[in-house]
């Protein structure tokens, strides 16, 4: 019996070292996560896997049936906010959305799939005079803004 529990007390000094480093190693990781969230490495890396995760969803579907060429034709008007929307996503850093956008949309198969020249969407929706630093997003939120406390 005495034996027994030596070998106890020798286990119980064993592990506590395993205890400390086993903290260690949690406090280590903790810390670790708290700098990758507050550089946003998480968020980025997790929407890259949405993206992955959707374009093989979209390859497997693509692969089984023909659900592309069953889409209606976008209208004029969604074109327009799709590339409203790529331009934002574009400006913002939003690559792998933007890439998860344009199939979802149906922009990836199509000629449209690049962002339409700016030139061009902004001569479309009468922005012309909107400054090339913001998305035209933030050049229609101002035009709005500014129409509403004139009125």
């Amino acid at each position: 019996m005495e034996e027994r529990e030596e070998g106890e007390v020798r286990r119980e000094s064993f592990n506590a070292p395993e205890a400390t480093t086993m903290s260690k190693h949690g406090s280590l990781k903790d810390a670790m996560r708290q700098v990758l969230e507050t550089k946003g490495v998480i968020d980025h890396v997790k929407a890259e896997l949405r993206a992955a995760i959707f374009h093989s969803l979209q390859e497997s579907n693509s692969q089984g049936d023909d659900i592309e060429s069953a889409r209606p034709p976008i209208p004029p008007e969604n074109l327009l906010l799709n590339e409203l929307i790529k331009d934002y996503m574009a400006f913002n850093g939003m690559e792998h959305s933007l890439s998860v956008f344009k199939a979802e949309s149906g922009a990836g198969k199509e000629a449209t799939s690049a962002i339409m020249p700016r030139a061009i969407l902004a001569s479309q929706l009468g922005l012309t005079g909107a400054p090339a630093s913001v998305p035209l997003l933030y050049a229609m939120l101002h035009e709005l803004r500014t129409c509403s406390e004139n009125s």
